[in-house]
């Protein structure tokens, strides 16, 4: 999570190309990545913004199932903040899966960075 607008434009890439709407860390105002997703998705045409949203869960999706391969403590703990198995889920779990996808898509981005 840097503030290199470098950095912030190869995530932006990633998600287009991905063909999500892009997520982003807004430390200037103080708020998460589900900051302005929903004023994006209105502003779209409907089939584009349906085919933006499918893709999104394809993404958590693999996140999950990564995770549900994985198991341990750590792997349900997030599994249940994310409310996999929920049909109807909550504000949080919506915005901590929007947070999952931007971590794993910043790792994507710059790997030689998480190698610690």
């Amino acid at each position: 999570m840097r503030n290199d607008p470098v950095h912030t434009l190869k995530l932006q890439i990633e998600f287009l190309n991905r063909g999500i709407v892009p997520l982003s860390w807004n430390v200037r105002n103080g708020a998460g990545p589900w900051f302005d997703v929903n004023k994006i998705l209105e502003s779209l045409p409907p089939e584009e913004a349906r085919q933006m949203k499918r893709k999104f869960r394809k993404a958590w999706r693999k996140l999950v199932a990564h995770d549900m391969k994985r198991g341990g403590r750590q792997a349900r703990k997030r599994l249940s903040i994310i409310e996999a198995g929920k049909e109807i889920p909550t504000r949080r779990a919506k915005n901590a899966r929007k947070a999952e996808v931007l971590i794993a898509f910043n790792r994507k981005v710059s790997p030689q960075e998480n190698k610690c």
